[in-house]
């Protein structure tokens, strides 16, 4: 087992660790280190530890354990769960294990200089991204440079975060073992202690191509964005429940005879509108159905007659909710995060009342989500890339479920800022008519 001595000096290193695998305090007094008040002078730990920097999950990182079986191959798990078909597969930029020895790389970054990022003041990491999926080496020419050192970095929610250090040579940079998927922006830390761009930022693509993200101000181009931050697998369950629900109309307050003129089929990451033939339906009545087995899980609804919305003008019907917390009255509350739930998987609804029979021509929907997807009612800011920082290519109110910005550049690296509400923003580019996140 691995044991490093312990000392007064060197104790702030591994006293997180140490509390953690003991569950014990530790202390410094009269000199010496204590253990649940036993005088210590070395330490066994009882497992390696590894952590990720800079993935896709929002400002965080993470962690997890590993443990050699008896092929000799790394095993990652999470407390009794293996890790193969987690989150392990997502793009990755870099895997550090936290280890005893130090880092000969790291120690020579952290004696070059005060100006350091602080992930890199952790001298007992070292790279092991290689173990995990395939990398390249990327040597990167750089438009600014600041001391001996510059880094990659990737956009973890508002911010660009430094994952990897590489030495200076000239005007280039080479960092080792970068993983593919993700997008760079090279940085450079001043002497007053601030992480400026020194190059444009670039994809490393599947097949281990740079790709410079740089935006043509000669061709531009309308942007339909429908959400801010991508639906990943954690937060897009509820999407499930929504294809097969349907939109009703009657006369009649149990809706006897009711006539279904939309069914939705589309999955649930995003929100939907749903147009309609305003001489053909007119009714006092209308609803949302639940999809088979899918708990009339919707989060908002809005109805439209002759472009105005109606629907503070309803009043509302429905099933009994399955809780207080996922009452029928959060569908028409104007917030993305709450919602409606019924403890019936199939044959429930929810709907409006609106005292007479009325046209109705146009219904947006909101399936419960994340809260990331484009919110009518909300202001939205989109961002591009200029090179230097984040340029502001306007605000617009979203009157529909996606929000169109017109004469944006071509090539371009955009962020779309909801100021309504909400943290999640996620880098993204436009291609093919689509959102591509990165």
């Amino acid at each position: 087992m691995p044991f490093v001595a312990i000392d007064t000096m060197n104790i702030h290193l591994y006293r997180k660790l140490i509390e953690y695998e003991t569950q014990q305090p530790v202390e410094v007094r009269d000199g010496q280190v204590f253990i649940s008040n036993q005088a210590v002078s070395e330490y066994v730990f009882r497992q390696n530890y590894y952590f990720m920097a800079g993935d896709h999950v929002r400002d965080s990182t993470h962690a997890w354990y590993v443990i050699l079986d008896n092929t000799g191959k790394n095993r990652p798990f999470q407390e009794l769960d293996l890790l193969e078909n987690s989150y392990l597969g997502a793009p990755m930029t870099k895997v550090f294990r936290r280890c005893y020895a130090i880092n000969p790389e790291l120690l020579e970054l952290n004696l070059s200089g005060k100006n350091i990022p602080a992930l890199f003041h952790n001298i007992h990491i070292t790279d092991v991204t290689g173990e995990y999926f395939q990398t390249d080496d990327v040597t990167v020419n750089l438009d600014v440079q600041h001391g001996q050192y510059a880094y990659l970095s990737v956009f973890n929610n508002a911010r660009w975060r430094p994952v990897h250090w590489g030495k200076t040579d000239g005007r280039k940079a080479m960092f080792k073992n970068m993983g593919r998927d993700v997008a760079y922006l090279p940085l450079c830390m001043t002497e007053e202690q601030q992480l400026v761009p020194a190059a444009p930022p670039f994809i490393l693509t599947l097949l281990g191509e740079v790709k410079p993200v740089v935006p043509d101000m000669s061709q531009r181009q309308t942007l339909k964005l429908t959400r801010k931050y991508p639906a990943f697998r954690f937060s897009s369950w509820p999407a499930k429940l929504i294809p097969g629900a349907k939109i009703q109309a009657a006369n009649d307050a149990g809706f006897s005879g009711a006539v279904t003129l939309h069914t939705i089929w589309k999955y649930g990451t995003e929100a939907g509108e749903i147009l309609l033939d305003t001489l053909k339906n007119k009714y006092r009545y209308w609803r949302f159905y639940s999809a088979p087995n899918g708990y009339c899980s919707i989060a908002e609804l809005n109805f439209f007659r002759n472009g105005q919305d109606i629907t503070k003008q309803g009043k509302l019907v429905g099933s009994p909710a399955e809780n207080k917390i996922n009452a029928k009255e959060y569908v028409f509350d104007g917030d993305p995060l709450t919602f409606f739930r019924s403890p019936d998987a199939s044959g429930s609804w929810v709907g409006l009342d609106f005292g007479e029979s009325v046209n109705i021509d146009r219904i947006l929907y909101m399936p419960h989500s994340d809260g990331n997807i484009v919110t009518y009612g909300d202001e939205y800011e989109l961002k591009y890339w200029d090179g230097k920082g984040w340029s502001s290519l306007g605000r617009k109110i979203a009157d529909n479920v996606h929000v169109t910005f017109e004469n944006c550049p071509v090539g371009a690296l955009f962020l779309l800022h909801d100021s309504t509400r909400g943290v999640d923003e996620r880098i993204f580019t436009y291609e093919n008519g689509k959102q591509v996140w990165w």
